[in-house]
């Protein structure tokens, strides 16, 4: 009954957006005919956006007034055309083109050869996958560092690198960066080398990851004195305070380093996968798999494997390095606290002796106001009624005194 019920309302909608298609294109025998082939092609859509979907080969009525509009461009392999109806019943006509907006049409390319010669041309994108092969998808390099095999090519990303290595030629990708510039001469002459102990493929991979590598030692040079001395500066016994801008500097230095140790991991994530897959080892063989027409047996896969092992080695040194450099920081994050607690207990201390001084002398204070105070007691009484009388003599002689007077 649902299946039913689907099929009703796409059966209905489909009515509905074609009398509206009707009253919107012009009543010609030539848009007629373009309406009927695009009626021929309808098919079912879930969204309720798109009426009409057809492929490619619809594109001989390119010259129609229906489908040639101001603007649009001829129809590439993947790319497809919609119809739609707005809520006010306007056609609504939408090209979707093989590769996203996003995506250059062009790319700089820098094919070398197996003596070292290179060419440096722009090329078109769809023109590249054809040359070689290959999907759209795998040169979008969604990840820093990868490496895997695609029919007769080894496509490899290594940071700012992208190329991709067949049995005689290598082609860099994005070759109008600068660092990729730079390195264009130093890559000829890794390549003009004999080839009766390696194969190219793996004379032209060689010669990339030793470039990538050389370019993470260097980074690491820069940073780890740098990053040494400011700790040094704020570990120094005879400074009683730590300095603020010497704090900054380090934090931007931490951050620097984890940023560089995620890129170091990428590498050495990329190389582990490959040196785990024995087939993807035996794949990269393409001299071998050309000449004999065959798969390399995966227990001859010495050579590539010793190869990835070596950079390897490399990567996972470097690893180790920034390794001790955080737990140096580690470490003199936790001497700063330290020093920072002594201060504030030394601070602590001098405000409790204080607060006791004046408490002291408070007290002090108290003590010689409560004693000067004009205050009636009866210490004062006492003492009255304890006063001696006068002997008899004495009064008589004082009241003989007064009355001669």
């Amino acid at each position: 009954v649902g299946t039913k019920k689907m099929l009703w309302l796409s059966v209905c909608r489909t009515v509905l957006r074609e009398s509206f298609v009707k009253q919107s294109l012009p009543r010609t025998p030539e848009a007629s005919g373009n309406f009927r082939t695009l009626q021929s092609r309808v098919c079912h859509c879930r969204s309720s956006s798109s009426v009409l979907s057809f492929s490619p080969a619809s594109t001989h009525h390119a010259h129609s007034p229906f489908l040639s509009r101001p603007g649009t461009v001829p129809l590439a392999s993947g790319s497809c055309r919609r119809l739609g109806t707005t809520k006010s019943g306007d056609v609504q006509d939408t090209y979707t083109p093989a590769f996203s907006t996003s995506t250059p049409l062009t790319v700089t390319v820098t094919k070398f050869g197996q003596d070292g010669s290179y060419v440096t041309k722009v090329v078109r994108r769809s023109d590249l996958l054809l040359e070689y092969g290959i999907h759209a998808r795998d040169l979008r390099f969604s990840t820093l560092s990868s490496m895997y095999v695609r029919g007769d090519n080894i496509i490899v990303r290594l940071q700012h690198i992208k190329a991709i290595v067949t049995h005689k030629s290598l082609v860099l990708l994005d070759s109008d960066h600068t660092a990729i510039a730079t390195f264009l001469p130093e890559l000829k002459e890794k390549l003009d080398c004999p080839k009766e102990l390696l194969p190219f493929e793996f004379i032209a991979l060689e010669a990339l990851l030793m470039k990538i590598s050389s370019v993470l030692e260097e980074r690491l040079g820069r940073l780890q004195p740098s990053l040494v001395e400011v700790l040094n500066t704020l570990l120094d016994p005879r400074l009683f305070s730590v300095d603020r801008g010497q704090l900054h500097i380090l934090l931007h230095h931490s951050k620097s380093l984890s940023e560089f140790h995620s890129l170091v991991k990428d590498v050495e994530l990329t190389l582990t996968e490959m040196l785990d897959s024995d087939v993807d080892l035996a794949d990269m063989y393409l001299t071998h798999y050309k000449i004999t027409g065959e798969d390399r047996d995966i227990d001859d896969i010495e050579e590539i494997s010793n190869l990835l092992e070596a950079y390897q080695m490399q990567v996972e040194d470097m690893i180790s390095k920034i390794q001790e450099l955080r737990e140096l920081i580690d470490r003199s994050e936790s001497v700063i606290l330290i020093n920072l607690d002594s201060q504030r207990n030394v601070m602590l201390r001098l405000s409790l002796q204080l607060e006791m001084g004046v408490f002291s002398a408070t007290v002090c204070g108290m003590v010689g106001v409560a004693f000067g105070m004009n205050l009636d007691s009866s210490l004062e009484q006492v003492k009255q009624t304890n006063k001696p009388s006068l002997p008899s003599t004495n009064k008589q002689n004082t009241d003989a005194m007064h009355s001669y007077t």
